[in-house]
C-alpha cells in the first residue's frame, strides 16, 4: 500500500493531494478518528483529519468513515509540528509569502488483533503560500491565522482580524470548549431548526454563567416577540445578585420586528461586564445586519437537522456516550426509521437502552419490538391508506406525522422519494429482476424491502404515477410562492383518493 500526502491552500483550508491504492489485505472497511493535535494551532486537527477522509472517499473503494470502531481498521494520526518560514518580503519588511511544513506520525492498525499494519512515524508537508494583503480576504483564511501568526504578522493585522474574524460554533463540543473563555463573551446566539441541540446549547451555557442555586435571582427569559427591548435590557444592566453574571434569556428572535434591529445592535454592543445575553432563533437571515453584527462581535452557536451520515454518527455516538454498544447497520436503521428530529431519536434509543440494560447492544431485534410510531412507519401507513383509497386513514396518518414533529415541506419530499422507490421498483419486477436486485436500482435499505415489495405489488401503476406527479407540482408551488404546504397536502390527498 502506498499512502502519499500533500498540502495544498483550497477553498480557505487544506487540500491532500493523495495517491491511495489498495488497503492490506482483509481489510474492507477503515475508520479515520479525528486526529490529535500536540502542536498550538487551534483546530488544525479538524482540518486535516476532514481533508484525509475526503480523499480516502475519492480515492478508495472500500468504505471510509470517521469512527474509530465497527471498522476493520483505523488510521490514527498525530500532528506533532507546525511551522512557518518567511521566503519573500513585501510592503513594510512584513512576510508575503509563507513556507508551512507540518509533521505528522501516522499508523494504521486492524482492530481483531491490535496488530499495526502500515506506520509512518515522520511524515513532513511543505508548501509555499502567497498571503493577499488584503486583511478582509486574508483573515477569512483561517489556514493563516492558526500557521503563520503569530510569528509574523504585524499587530494591525491582528487588531484587524479580531475585529472581522466570525466564530461561529456547529457542534456541542465545540461549544463546550468555546464556553472555557466565557469570560470575554457578553452574548451568545443559538441558532437553528435542531432543537435538541439548541436546547442543549442554552443549558450548557446558562449553568456555566450562573452560580448553583441562583436562577431565582440572577435568571430572566422573555420572548423578542413580545417584550419591549428596554425592559429586556433594564434586566440585562440590572446587577446580579449571587452569580457573578446576570442570565437574560431572550427567545424567539426571529419574530423581532426589523425596524428593533438596530435598537438591539445598539444595545448589545454596550452590555455591562456583568451581563450575559443568550439569543436564541430558529432561523434568521444572514444577509442582514443584524446576522452579521452577532457573527461578527459575539458568537454564533448553530445547528442545522442532522440527515445521512450525520445523523447515523449522532445516533452512535449516543449510544457509545450511554455505555452501549451498536453496529453501523443498526444505528442506521434506527435513524431511518425515526427521523432527523433528535428529541424523538433520543426517545427512542433510551426505551431501547431499557429494554436491552443487560446485554448493553442494541440489537435489530430490539429495533424491531420497539421502534414502530416512527416517521418510516408513518410514510408507509400514509402511501397505504393512499394505495386502498382510504381518504380518513391517509389524512389521520398525515396528521399523526405533524404531530410528530416532521415539517409538511419535509413529507412532501419524503413521500416523493418513496413514491419514486416504489415505482422503480414496480418497473424492475416486472421486468423479471429479483427483488434484492431492483432493491439496489431502487435504492431501498434491505430492512425495508417487504414493505416496500408488497406496495409495489398491491398498488395501481397509475395511482403511483399520479401520486409522484402530484408530490413534484406540491413542491414546486412550495418553492414558488407562499402557500401553506399542509393545506396543499390535505387537498392533494382528497383529489387523489
Amino acid at each position: 500500500m502506498a499512502i502519499c500526502f500533500g498540502l495544498a491552500s483550497a477553498d480557505c483550508g487544506y487540500r491532500l493531494r493523495s495517491s491511495v491504492g489498495s488497503l492490506p489485505q482483509g481489510i474492507q472497511s477503515l475508520g479515520i478518528p479525528t486526529f490529535q493535535n500536540l502542536t498550538n494551532q487551534y483546530k488544525i486537527e479538524q482540518r486535516l483529519t476532514g481533508s484525509v477522509l475526503k480523499e480516502f472517499n475519492l480515492r478508495s473503494r472500500a468504505p471510509v468513515l470517521s469512527k474509530n470502531s465497527d471498522v476493520d481498521a483505523v488510521l490514527l494520526g498525530e500532528i506533532n509540528a507546525v511551522r512557518s518560514t518567511p521566503v519573500t518580503f513585501g510592503e513594510r519588511s512584513f512576510g508575503s509569502a509563507f513556507l508551512v511544513t507540518v509533521e505528522i506520525n501516522a499508523k494504521i492498525i486492524r482492530l481483531k488483533d491490535s496488530t499495526v499494519v502500515w506506520q509512518n512515524k515522520n511524515f513532513v508537508f511543505t508548501e509555499r503560500y502567497a498571503i493577499n494583503s488584503n486583511v478582509q480576504d486574508f483573515v477569512q483564511d483561517k489556514l493563516w491565522l492558526w500557521i503563520v501568526w503569530p510569528n509574523h504578522l504585524p499587530q494591525v493585522w491582528l487588531v484587524q482580524y479580531l475585529k472581522v474574524s466570525p466564530l461561529i460554533l456547529e457542534s456541542i463540543d465545540a461549544l463546550k470548549k468555546d464556553l472555557k473563555s466565557l469570560h470575554d463573551r457578553s452574548f451568545y446566539l443559538v441558532l437553528g431548526p435542531e432543537q435538541y441541540h439548541c436546547q442543549l446549547a442554552v443549558n450548557l451555557i446558562k449553568n456555566e454563567v450562573l452560580s448553583p442555586g441562583t436562577e431565582d435571582f440572577d435568571y430572566c427569559k422573555y420572548s423578542a416577540k413580545d417584550t419591549p427591548l428596554e425592559r429586556i435590557f433594564e434586566t440585562a444592566h440590572t446587577f446580579p445578585m449571587l452569580s457573578k453574571r446576570r442570565f437574560v434569556l431572550v427567545t424567539e428572535l426571529e419574530k423581532l420586528a426589523e425596524r428593533e434591529h438596530e435598537a438591539l445592535i445598539q444595545n448589545l454592543n454596550s452590555l455591562s461586564p456583568t451581563s450575559m445575553v443568550l439569543l436564541v432563533a430558529d432561523e434568521l437571515d444572514h444577509r442582514k445586519k443584524l446576522y452579521r453584527t452577532i457573527r461578527d462581535k459575539g458568537c454564533i452557536a448553530e445547528f442545522p437537522r442532522l440527515k445521512g451520515e450525520g445523523l447515523k454518527r449522532w445516533v452512535e455516538d449516543f449510544v457509545r456516550d450511554n455505555g452501549y454498544r451498536i453496529s453501523s447497520a443498526t444505528a442506521e436503521k434506527i435513524a431511518n426509521l425515526v427521523g432527523s428530529d433528535l428529541q424523538s431519536l433520543a426517545g427512542e434509543l433510551e426505551k431501547l437502552f431499557l429494554f436491552t440494560e443487560k446485554e448493553k447492544k442494541i440489537t435489530d431485534a430490539a429495533v424491531e419490538v420497539l421502534v414502530k410510531n416512527s416517521r418510516q412507519h408513518g410514510i408507509f401507513e400514509l402511501i397505504d391508506a393512499i394505495g386502498m383509497r382510504d381518504r380518513a386513514g391517509a389524512l389521520d396518518s398525515l396528521s399523526n406525522l405533524l404531530v410528530m414533529g416532521e415539517y409538511p415541506p419535509v413529507i412532501v419530499a419524503m413521500m416523493s422519494r418513496h413514491s419514486r422507490q416504489v415505482l422503480i421498483l414496480k418497473e424492475c419486477l416486472q421486468k423479471g429482476m429479483s427483488a434484492r436486485e431492483a432493491a439496489t436500482v431502487a435504492q431501498i435499505p434491505h430492512f425495508l424491502l417487504d414493505k416496500f415489495v408488497r406496495q409495489a405489488r398491491s398498488m395501481k401503476l397509475e395511482t403511483v404515477h399520479g401520486m409522484h406527479i402530484g408530490l413534484s407540482e406540491i413542491d414546486r408551488r412550495f418553492k414558488s410562492s407562499s402557500v401553506d404546504v399542509q393545506i396543499l397536502l390535505e387537498v392533494f390527498i382528497c383529489a387523489l383518493i
